[in-house]
């Protein structure tokens, strides 16, 4: 317990990392118990999965198509005023939801119109957070910075659930509303805190287009981010196809199936939540692509692992709680070196940009996992589907390692040794 209490110490020595932590922290809780309390209010009045779907769709579909052109302004503005614009923004949206709702004039357009403000200010928000990191922390603290904010995912997906449905069924949908645009406006406050401009190093003087030209041809002429996207891509698909799959298989296994579906989400995030703090105990500090690509392959053992135990047919829960907790902390462990390889690899005044795109591929793989595999599992069993995913991740990650991953690591190497970003944006050629 004692290594775990003082294994941020370092990185709290920067209090500019502790504002953007806890802002974090307090924003992403707020917004877990406020999911559940629209998914909850949103069936109560409808009765139909579709508009849940459809609500769904709302929160992600403005990220996908305001992504790329975010990116250009977080590369050319205050990244610092663009944290406190989209946290009062949102703090805002959310009180309205809440009034209108201690008023009985809540509707559903109101809800689906906040959900797509919000999701414009959440694109715009959460690449910038990611891009000023190494603005904040130096370039040897950017994996324990990365499996930091892992550690408030670990801590929202365990405890998140349990605990917003037991505040809406004490106190109520209202309650839940205004915690969570308090927890906007908390993390703004703290955001203003930081003692430092954010801007990016070099000013911008070319017009949006060409500032998103810029970013996508550096991508383009840099297979070693290119490979680094796609892990992301791939990763995300298999949390989808996890998401689809898990309420299938709660039904299956011996039990109350509403029971086994939340132990099995729940350690998920007992996962994600350990492989951060081993992360931060170990202090890693070279960030090398065996951790990313070693990261996705386990991942990809699991879902195969979860396809044999249903060919084989074992119906208790419990070999499956493991096998979520280790997909968990290989989540965990993937995220926090995708984003420091990336963090390392961009130099800071295209980082908007890129992570920009990296949002959007992940934020498409979601649905997409989600659509693919909901037809798979109409028509097959749980076995097949999964079994062949995991192989297939497990096949592309080792092919994408053995062409790609000595390059990354040379970068890491690189960058741990100094502390400092030694890139251009020149594009790079491949080495065979």
């Amino acid at each position: 317990m004692k290594g775990v209490l003082s294994m941020w110490k370092g990185l709290w020595m920067e209090r500019n990392f502790g504002m953007i932590w806890s802002g974090q922290f307090v924003s992403q809780l707020g917004d877990k118990f406020y999911g559940i309390a629209l998914a909850w209010w949103v069936l109560e009045r409808t009765h139909s999965p579709l508009i849940m779907g459809l609500l769904m769709t709302a929160a992600i579909l403005p990220q996908l198509l305001l992504g790329p052109i975010a990116g250009g302004f977080i590369d050319r503005w205050d990244r610092k005023r663009i944290l406190i614009g989209a946290d009062l923004l949102r703090s805002g949206l959310v009180l309205a939801v809440t009034l209108l709702s201690l008023a009985g004039r809540l509707e559903l357009w109101h809800i689906f119109g906040a959900a797509v403000l919000i999701a414009m200010a959440s694109a715009f928000y959460n690449p910038t957070v990611t891009a000023a990191l190494p603005q904040i922390v130096a370039a040897r603290d950017l994996p324990r910075a990365n499996s930091a904010s892992q550690v408030i995912a670990g801590i929202t997906t365990t405890l998140g659930p349990a605990a917003g449905a037991a505040v809406i069924s004490l106190a109520g949908f209202n309650a839940v509303f205004l915690f969570n645009s308090l927890s906007f406006l908390v993390s703004g406050v703290l955001a203003s805190f930081i003692d430092r401009p954010l801007r990016a190093v070099r000013e911008r003087k070319a017009g949006f287009g060409a500032d998103l030209r810029a970013g996508l041809l550096f991508i383009l002429g840099h297979p070693r981010v290119l490979a680094i996207l796609a892990v992301i891509g791939l990763a995300h698909l298999a949390v989808g196809s996890l998401t689809v799959t898990l309420p299938v298989l709660a039904r299956q296994l011996a039990g109350a199936g509403v029971h086994n579906l939340g132990w099995l989400e729940m350690m998920i995030g007992c996962g994600m939540l350990g492989g951060s703090i081993a992360l931060n105990l170990k202090k890693v500090q070279r960030v090398g692509s065996p951790w990313l690509f070693g990261a996705a392959a386990v991942l990809g053992a699991c879902l195969l692992g979860l396809g044999i135990l249903r060919g084989l047919g074992l119906a208790s829960v419990l070999p499956y709680l493991g096998l979520m907790a280790l997909a968990g902390a290989a989540v965990a462990v993937a995220s926090v070196f995708w984003a420091s390889l990336l963090q390392r690899s961009v130099p800071n005044e295209l980082a908007g940009r890129v992570f920009s795109i990296a949002a959007v591929i992940g934020n498409t793989s979601m649905p997409l996992a989600y659509a693919v595999f909901g037809l798979l599992l109409s028509r097959l069993p749980i076995a097949p589907v999964m079994g062949g995913c995991g192989a297939g991740l497990m096949g592309l990650i080792l092919a994408l390692g053995l062409r790609f991953g000595k390059m990354a690591e040379e970068l890491g190497a690189e960058a741990a040794s100094d502390g400092k970003l030694q890139l251009d944006s020149r594009p790079e050629t491949i080495r065979d």
